[in-house]
């Protein structure tokens, strides 16, 4: 039990916003270069780069098919997207290279607005919840 709450503890952050799993930037990071290399720059990520990604990362990958509904899927998170949105703007020159990632979509999202890059208002970031109680006395 105390590895499970141990391991919680190290994929959030003091914020308590998720950080962004290792592999799945490496996956958008491949992608991201294949898109330049092939002239895809500014579209954005179609699913054929990111397939072949994702077989560059996860070799043990049984089948194609297998590999694009998993990407699939990971394009959905919040997460995956805010680092394809980090590495895209890397590679179009508006985050030097050697800058490091934030570990979290709203910091990617504050780097992002801090440079200056117009791919800032595409980042997703967590919904604000605000809870109100209301005494009710009866």
């Amino acid at each position: 039990m105390k590895a499970s709450i141990r391991y919680i503890q190290k994929r959030l952050t003091p914020s308590g916003e998720k950080r962004i799993y290792w592999k799945h930037a490496e996956v958008v990071r491949h992608a991201a270069r294949w898109c330049v290399k092939h002239g895809m720059r500014y579209m954005g990520f179609t699913l054929a780069p990111l397939v072949e990604a994702y077989l560059r990362v996860y070799p043990k990958a049984r089948s194609r098919a297998g590999a694009r509904a998993s990407m699939s899927r990971l394009m959905r998170r919040r997460d995956v997207r805010a680092a394809a949105e980090w590495f895209l703007a890397i590679e179009e020159g508006a985050i030097p290279r050697g800058t490091t990632m934030p570990e979290t979509p709203s910091g990617i999202r504050a780097e992002l607005e801090k440079a200056g890059c117009w791919r800032a208002k595409y980042v997703p970031v967590p919904p604000k919840i605000t809870v109100r109680i209301e005494n009710v006395s009866g």
